[in-house]
């Protein structure tokens, strides 16, 4: 995989991220206006990707003032909070981007730095921006330079697919004819581990190298290998697995050398592991008490307690702040998203929908709905979320 040249120079006028301009915990903030001028030879693929994601960020209102040739005073009388100005210039196939990020109340410049890029890496520059006005703008980090991996279900058979969400794009990795399942993209981006029906229709677990471009089989039990999750640091997944033709368990792979270890064993089915960004907890889903529910797992001492509350629970994932748990539970005849608060250990359910994976930031969340491919924010969130892509799309995976 080609690596990009990005050389970003930051300074920070105002103290580093002083001024919070919205409260994205809340249901009711309203939008920021981002007011963008555009200087210099614009170059395409960075305009439409910049622009892209912060409309998919949901929380801002986008104002063009030159092309009404409105001056700062008047598209602050408009609604904007922020005067957004980049300056681009183009030689050759090098491109170079200088961005500076105005307060309107009061004239401050909050950030800027410059950019210089390969033209053909545009889309990598304009997240960049993307994610510090976003910074800038709530404190906390952005999303959009992490790509995140699914499987679409296309005639035929299963595409194995990166998504970058910000520009709204996904792009086929691999295809198979038999089912592709639950894919993780590692902790570094270079790899994706992921479940594959077998030519004995069980499934085992594969490993495709983006770099290289390669395939191979990595773990194998006697059953369904399913539902891979990557250990924090890279060089193993944890996932359900059989040691005995009974049941499923929670094990451990070493990537390296194929060798699997029990995590969680016992009479029960247990499956879709979920590691907590330090590696010390892990969610998981078990019918020890008969149907699904979502248990925390102490990796150190082995104690366990269930933390969802629905009748049928499913899919957890981990958020990478480490104090909440997302998982899918059935509500009222269809999924719904449910949220549970490890510090608190309190509970809620956020929205429709299915196998939801958490943004890289924690502010939100990427997930299936019958129709296609969905995100909504974690807080203050209405529920109705913004659809990326229809079709039919199985276990999405972000962090």
């Amino acid at each position: 995989m080609k690596k990009w040249l990005l050389f970003l120079l930051f300074l920070m006028v105002s103290p580093v991220w002083a001024k919070v301009y919205v409260d994205i915990t809340s249901p009711s903030s309203a939008r920021i206006g981002i007011a963008l001028r555009y200087d210099g030879l614009s170059v395409k693929a960075f305009r439409n990707t910049l622009e892209r994601d912060l409309m998919v960020y949901g929380i801002f209102a986008l104002y063009h003032p030159m092309e009404y040739g409105m001056t700062k005073e008047e598209v602050k009388v408009a609604g904007a909070d922020l005067y957004v100005t980049l300056d681009s210039s183009v030689l050759g196939n090098n491109a170079k981007v200088a961005y500076t990020v105005e307060d309107l109340s009061d004239g401050s410049v909050v950030a800027e730095g410059v950019l210089s890029f390969e033209v053909s890496q545009a889309v990598g520059a304009a997240h960049r921006v993307a994610d510090v006005i976003y910074k800038v703008v709530t404190g906390n980090d952005g999303m959009f330079e992490r790509r995140a991996v699914a499987v679409r279900k296309v005639s035929g058979g299963y595409e194995l697919v990166l998504v970058d969400v910000g520009a709204m794009k996904y792009k086929r990795v691999a295809f198979f004819k038999r089912p592709a399942l639950s894919p993780a993209l590692s902790p570094d981006g270079k790899r994706i581990v992921f479940s594959l029906m077998n030519e004995k229709k069980d499934f085992d677990l594969y490993l495709y190298d983006l770099e290289n471009k390669t395939i191979r089989k990595v773990c194998s039990t006697l059953g369904p290998d399913t539902a891979p999750e990557w250990a924090p640091d890279g060089k193993g997944v944890y996932f359900s697995g059989y040691l005995s033709e009974n049941n499923a368990d929670i094990l451990y792979c070493d990537i390296a050398t194929g060798k699997v270890k029990p995590i969680v064993r016992g009479i029960s089915i247990e499956t879709s592991p979920t590691v907590s960004p330090d590696g010390k907890k892990m969610a998981f889903v078990s019918d020890r008490e008969g149907s699904p529910h979502v248990y925390l797992l102490d990796l150190s001492t082995g104690l366990s307690y269930k933390i969802s509350s629905g009748r049928y629970d499913v899919s957890p994932s981990w958020s990478p702040k480490g104090e909440e748990v997302i998982y899918a539970s059935l509500v009222s005849g269809g999924f719904h998203i449910s949220l549970y608060n490890v510090r608190s250990y309190t509970g809620k359910v956020l929205f429709p929908g299915k196998d939801p994976t958490w943004s890289p930031n924690g502010d939100y969340i990427l997930y299936v709905r019958s129709d296609g491919l969905y995100i909504s924010p974690v807080y203050g969130s209405s529920g109705s979320g913004l659809r990326l892509f229809v079709g039919k799309w199985l276990n999405p995976y972000w962090r």
